[in-house]
């Protein structure tokens, strides 16, 4: 792996797509971020002086990003270097959306101290943020206490009843007001709409919806198609982009492929121009009046920190990875968040009738199906514990969730459609459709 320097021409340089992954493109590193180049840049955002001791450690890696742990004198820090899925924009939107939720909601997540969404001497964007003293909460799942469980639940419902009220006109992602002034790319070639909040504060305190940045619409070579990506004024012409996606995809396929892998992209574009066609008779193309709400929508174990140094009291620390989040329609806001999400079992498994076993110092160890079994039983019930709390603090978002459950099957149905593992669920949810009796796709794909 080569390492990036200041000669970065190409605004996607050190990005490769694996075109292999029966999940969809997955985005690789090419060149490895100078180490040399990112602690010269964190003593020089936060001056700190030549003699200052600081340490800089590799920390971890996700789907699109490089995370750095950094210690000095001034606190506990993160720099998080970013592939350039999608050059400068990405970048501008998370920061956007940080200041914008911290802003105007309760909700802890860590600060943005500095970022660079232009080329720079690292040849990598990169963002320098506060280090959450936490730990996720899905690891710890069986540790907790059933009451600590629904206490963290109310948490999630409160920041989920927060974002609700980020109500707008259109589906797009946030930028500050500085970014679209001085960004050429959001200039030249998006509308801008304002999000609620922006009053008649400082330039700098204002923020606006524009472009979207989210992995449907960059993943691949998808910045090269030919196809809207907003701001979009209504659920249908949201949808048929992604579609557009799938079904460019899925023609003109390259030379060596096998009979399996044929067969499959044609069932996967069969069920897009399915889908395609359906679309108008759910979503109005001529809607004009559809509201949208700024929604996380990966709230799972993994992006909930919490402070574990009591068990029997645990504390928030942090909800992280804002990436890629954008305004949605109010029956995608309104689904069971990932932390919750499992498959469903009503009957509590027993440790006692387990195939437990026995070692060899005569110590016993449970049957991990049995932890597996008890998640799910758990999940289910605070499924249930969720929407009755959720009736009681927001009852729109429940009346949302029960009465457009067909609506976000078909969403559901538009982002599983291109992919090998999932394209059989959908094509048998559109027998049922064309039928017209569609069971439910979500309960199909969890169970």
């Amino acid at each position: 792996m080569e390492s990036a320097n200041n000669s970065t021409v190409d605004p996607q340089n050190g990005l490769f797509w694996d075109m292999e992954n029966f999940l969809g493109p997955k985005a690789k590193w090419t060149i490895e971020p100078n180490l040399a180049i990112i602690s010269k840049i964190v003593r020089r955002e936060l001056a700190l002086s030549e003699d200052a001791v600081c340490s800089l450690e590799f920390l971890g890696q996700g789907a699109l990003n490089k995370v750095y742990a950094i210690q000095c004198g001034k606190g506990n820090y993160v720099l998080r270097v970013t592939l350039p899925v999608q050059p400068e924009l990405k970048t501008m939107s998370e920061y956007a959306t940080i200041t914008y939720v911290r802003r105007h909601t309760d909700i802890p997540i860590p600060r943005v101290l500095r970022y660079e969404p232009n080329n720079n001497e690292l040849g990598f964007e990169w963002m320098i943020m506060d280090r959450v003293p936490g730990k996720p909460f899905e690891p710890m799942w069986h540790e907790v206490s059933w009451l600590m469980k629904k206490v963290m639940v109310r948490k999630l419902i409160s920041y989920l009843v927060q974002t609700f009220q980020m109500r707008s006109n259109a589906i797009g992602s946030l930028y500050t007001a500085d970014d679209v002034h001085r960004c050429a790319i959001l200039d030249e070639s998006h509308a801008t709409s304002d999000m609620p909040g922006n009053g008649d504060g400082p330039v700098q305190h204002r923020h606006h919806l524009s472009g979207i940045v989210s992995v449907p619409l960059f993943a691949g070579n998808h910045l090269k198609h030919d196809v809207p990506r907003g701001m979009f004024k209504n659920s249908h012409d949201w949808l048929a982009a992604r579609i557009q996606f799938v079904i460019n995809d899925t023609t003109n396929l390259p030379d060596g492929l096998d009979e399996d892998e044929i067969e499959s992209l044609g069932d996967c574009k069969a069920n897009a121009e399915r889908l395609l066609k359906a679309l108008p008779s759910v979503f109005s193309p001529d809607q004009s009046d559809e509201e949208f709400v700024l929604h996380h929508h990966d709230l799972s174990g993994m992006n909930f920190l919490v402070d574990d140094t009591d068990k029997t009291n645990l504390q928030v620390a942090g909800v992280i990875d804002w990436e890629c989040i954008t305004t949605v329609p109010l029956y995608y806001a309104c689904k069971i968040p990932k932390l919750l999400r499992k498959r469903t079992n009503d009957e509590c498994p027993d440790p006692d009738i387990c195939m437990n076993e026995t070692k060899e110092d005569g110590t016993v160890e449970i049957n991990p199906l049995y932890w597996l079994n008890r998640e799910e039983y758990e999940k289910t019930q605070l499924r249930q514990f969720f929407l009755e709390e959720m009736g009681r603090q927001l009852p729109e978002w429940v009346k949302i969730y029960d009465e457009s459950k067909f609506k976000a099957d078909f969403e559901s149905a538009v982002d599983y459609c291109g992919y090998e593992p999932t394209r059989r669920y959908v094509s048998q949810w559109l027998d049922e459709l064309e039928k017209g009796e569609p069971k439910s796709l979500a309960e199909a794909m969890d169970n």
